[in-house]
């Protein structure tokens, strides 16, 4: 049993007393300069004494408090020393004004005034410094979290669960204060944990952090104890982070997200961080009318993929394509994504022009004279998903070309001449690639 943190506890309570019946003899002072108001004066007595009583015994109360510690130091002896200082000046007001005695104006707007600012050190120890003046000049909270246009920048840590721990529980526990001894403000004090230790923890169910937020509310430990809890995908992504080792630094994209995450994060952040094809994810200036113009008349079809972007779907207006009709390509290099020449009279050497696609996701170049020595010219194409090689004759001089495609994801070797282990051995080599 700890009575002085019982009786230091009782400071909040006490405290509003001197403010009211200092405040109170504020009223009857400034009234009773009006002569149909005069007789209040003879309550000032009474009034500044009660005041001086109670903060007397809030100062008594409040230093008992401040032995727990978890206060900012500064602010602290600042509140201390301007509560004696209001002490100080009820006293002489009550002095002042005994025995009917006019009291000054002066003093009155300095004990008054020493009252609030020693009320407003009080509210900035235990709710912020910016307590009062966040909803006068504080920036106007909004609705969603602001995250990065691309989804490889996003941070489970960065973006989720700091700005929630920053919202719900700094305020408590900050570079100034320490509520339980522990600072949630910094990376390290977050880490280090509080009295009791550590709060983080990889198992969820043995993390203090997460035990507190997800307690029932009536229980006297949840956390926090005022304001808005975690909402129900807040504690969940929480849940998360600590399951994949809380750091602070892991991208969603690199974290095993369940089909459960992917949705929360859908549903209520609007945020889908399955992955999108290439189409859907290039952002390219328009192309300009006269290489459109100048492709068609090369011989070319051009479709555009999307309205939302200026990627090409590219194929021959008929089956016989030559040297210039390729090179002209290049003037669309970063344009075009999709490239039908299927059934065509392309050659290996026309591949080394194609191999400059920097943007080709998809290739059709099956049932043509396409070899091994031509495949080499597509190994570097970094988007290339696609790749249709059916009817040609190549052979298994051109897996190590395939295995060099990095985003290859289909290949159609169907009526080639690449043998069943070969084949086997590149579907070895990437095991999201589908071998047809």
């Amino acid at each position: 049993m700890d009575i002085s943190a019982f009786l230091g506890r009782l400071h909040p309570l006490l405290v509003h007393l001197p403010i009211g019946f200092l405040l109170l003899g504020g009223i009857f002072f400034w009234l009773s300069k009006r002569d149909k108001n005069a007789a209040l004066s003879r309550a000032l007595p009474i009034t500044f004494l009660l005041g001086a009583g109670s903060a007397a015994a809030a100062a008594i109360f409040g230093w008992l408090l401040s032995k727990e510690g978890s206060y900012d130091a500064g602010t602290l002896n600042w509140h201390k020393y301007l509560g004696l200082g209001t002490l100080g000046l009820s006293l002489l007001a009550y002095w002042w004004s005994r025995g009917q005695r006019k009291l000054p104006v002066w003093l009155m707007v300095a004990t008054l005034l020493l009252l609030v600012i020693t009320g407003h050190l009080g509210g900035a120890l235990t709710h912020g410094e910016s307590y009062l003046s966040d909803p006068l000049f504080g920036e106007k909270e909004e609705a969603t979290l602001a995250l990065p246009d691309a989804v490889d920048s996003i941070g489970l840590y960065t973006h989720f669960i700091q700005p929630v721990l920053a919202k719900k529980c700094y305020a408590c526990h900050n570079d100034k204060k320490q509520n339980g001894g522990l600072n949630m403000a910094n990376w390290e004090g977050l880490m280090a944990g509080g009295d009791g230790g550590p709060i983080l923890a990889q198992d969820a169910f043995e993390s203090e952090l997460f035990r507190r937020v997800s307690l029932p509310q009536s229980n006297q430990k949840f956390m926090p104890p005022k304001g808005d809890p975690f909402t129900f995908g807040e504690v969940n992504l929480l849940k998360w982070w600590l399951q994949e080792g809380y750091e602070p630094n892991a991208k969603l994209k690199s974290l095993n997200a369940t089909e459960d995450i992917k949705r929360l994060l859908l549903q209520e952040y609007d945020l889908d961080i399955n992955p999108k094809p290439f189409v859907e994810t290039v952002q390219l200036a328009p192309i300009a009318d006269g290489v459109l113009k100048e492709l068609e008349q090369e011989g070319w079809k051009l479709n555009k993929l999307a309205q939302t972007n200026e990627l090409l779907d590219v194929k021959p207006q008929n089956k016989t394509v030559n040297e210039s009709m390729i090179k002209a390509l290049l003037q669309a290099k970063e344009h075009i994504t999709w490239l039908d020449l299927s059934g065509s009279n392309v050659q290996d050497s026309d591949l080394e022009t194609l191999g400059q696609l920097s943007n080709l996701s998809r290739l059709r170049v099956d049932n043509t004279e396409i070899t091994d020595a031509g495949l080499v010219h597509l190994s570097n194409l970094q988007h290339l998903a696609s790749l249709n090689l059916y009817g040609n004759a190549i052979t298994d001089g051109a897996l190590e070309h395939l295995k060099q495609m990095p985003a290859l994801e289909k290949v159609f070797l169907w009526n080639t001449n690449i043998s069943e282990s070969g084949k086997q051995s590149l579907q070895e080599t990437n095991n999201n690639l589908a071998v047809n």
